[in-house]
């Protein structure tokens, strides 16, 4: 391969991309997701199938790790499983390697954001050898692996309710060496340990109020809940008083310590994570 292929294959853009593709079709997509060997896009809904194929086989020919391109449809709000359709390549299992974590990954299977990534390094440093955590969705280890890794809290309880999602981290957890780990299968409000925690993990963007009285039962007598929900600049003061107030129903105090805005979700719309202290 001469070397102005080398750097376009490493400089590959979507802009480049739809520029190459312009004589052919109008690619409209908002960006993608490099997870190992597997190529995850989003692509506007009305493309043919031959269009599809197309467009996922000029990526795996220009791109410089993608040997898959899966495209996403939507996600199941329960069980957070992907809608997705391959477009190029067969293989979707994938190894994604990131702040020397392994991650085990089938982007048809389970959901994995790579959004996420600044928050999963925040995890990686957030916890001591002290503590003990709960993840009340772990999915495939997004945030445990990290924290558990890095941090190396005495106990991280992963709770996951998708079987298979469940899968990938128990094999996530082994291939990572981590022995602080105890995956746990099944609905959080059902199995989560109690009053154990210093701190909870509530990695869920869908009606997270629903599960506060779980994670407050899940900590000691005083403790950390990191809380991810979604809302617009415009009405975020008021969406943190409402969440607190909820909190309130089931612990003495509860403030908040620090407000992260994560990435762009929907225009106008942001994921968003509060550190809130509770006392029981």
């Amino acid at each position: 391969m001469s070397s102005s292929k080398q750097a376009s294959r490493r400089n590959l853009s979507v802009k480049g991309l739809q520029a190459v593709l312009a004589d052919k079709l109008d690619l409209r997509l908002s960006g993608w997701e490099i997870l190992g060997g597997v190529m995850v896009v989003r692509l506007d809904p009305g493309y043919s199938e031959s269009e599809k194929n197309l467009i996922g086989e000029t990526i795996v020919r220009l791109h410089p790790t993608a040997v898959t391109v899966v495209n996403r449809m939507s996600i199941d709000d329960e069980l957070r499983e992907p809608v997705t359709e391959v477009i190029a390549g067969s293989k979707t299992e994938s190894i994604h390697l990131e702040n020397g974590c392994k991650y085990k990954i089938d982007p048809t299977q389970v959901m994995f954001s790579f959004g996420n990534k600044e928050e999963r390094k925040r995890m990686a440093k957030i916890s001591s050898p002290e503590e003990t955590v709960v993840d009340m969705f772990a999915c495939v280890g997004q945030f445990t692996l990290p924290l558990a890794k890095h941090s190396r809290p005495e106990k991280v309880y992963a709770v996951e309710k998708n079987p298979v999602a469940l899968r990938f981290l128990k094999e996530n957890i082994a291939q990572n060496k981590l022995s602080n780990v105890e995956p746990l299968l099944g609905d959080c409000r059902d199995v989560c340990p109690t009053g154990v925690a210093d701190r909870v993990l509530m990695g869920y963007l869908f009606d997270t109020h629903l599960f506060l009285p779980t994670a407050i039962n899940a900590l000691n007598e005083h403790g950390i809940l990191h809380y991810h929900f979604n809302c617009t600049e415009e009405k975020l003061e008021g969406e943190i008083q409402r969440i607190l107030n909820l909190a309130l129903k089931h612990a003495a105090s509860a403030n908040v310590s620090k407000t992260v805005q994560i990435k762009s979700y929907a225009p106008k719309m942001y994921h968003w994570v509060l550190d809130i202290d509770i006392e029981k």
